[in-house]
């Protein structure tokens, strides 16, 4: 699989020049299930799609015939599991994320429970980093930026420099980390 790509919209005009008849000149290309954003603009397009799927799953795991602790499981082998995948790169949508767990919830806990704080249900007889979408992006992101800086020296440099640039919204790993400390209350 090839793809002619430039970062800047010059570049991708020498690029179309050079390319053969018929090429497209992408911005944001997907393999393997990751996509490779060449733009400063954040795309959400895969890992909303892949969190749509999860969703799917989550509710065709309702109608189970089980018992709720092993619905809980197939949310999370099913559904969390493909909802993660890739998501070092950009996150999926808050809605999304809100929609899964409303889903996971109506899963997993009584219906005769709608007024139980969602937050509290994760956080207690669930397991959060495995059950709640937005903590297991989260937790995802920070064992893949742990294991990619533990072993990458040349890593580590890039993302420092990376993180302390002025430029905000740089996408990728290193951005998608800035995320997740603002939303688990860090700078």
């Amino acid at each position: 699989k090839c793809s002619v790509w430039g970062t800047t919209t010059s570049l991708r005009k020498r690029a179309k020049a050079v390319a053969p008849e018929g090429w497209k000149i992408s911005k944001i290309n997907i393999a393997l299930g990751y996509q490779q954003n060449t733009t400063k603009m954040i795309s959400r397009k895969e890992p909303d799609e892949r969190a749509r799927k999860a969703l799917t799953y989550i509710r065709t795991a309702a109608k189970l015939a089980v018992l709720k602790d092993q619905r809980l499981d197939v949310c999370e082998v099913a559904g969390i599991r493909r909802l993660v995948y890739g998501v070092g790169v950009s996150l999926p949508s808050p809605a999304l994320l809100d929609e899964i767990r409303t889903a996971i919830i109506k899963t997993s806990w009584s219906e005769q429970r709608q007024m139980a704080s969602p937050f509290l249900i994760m956080a207690f007889p669930l397991k959060a980093h495995r059950a709640d979408p937005a903590s297991s992006c989260w937790y995802e992101v920070l064992r893949n930026a742990r294991t990619t800086l533990k072993h990458d020296e040349r890593a580590r440099g890039l993302f420092t420099r990376i993180w302390e640039a002025d430029e905000d919204r740089i996408p990728g790993p290193v951005f998608t980390m800035k995320e997740v400390a603002k939303n688990l209350g860090g700078n």
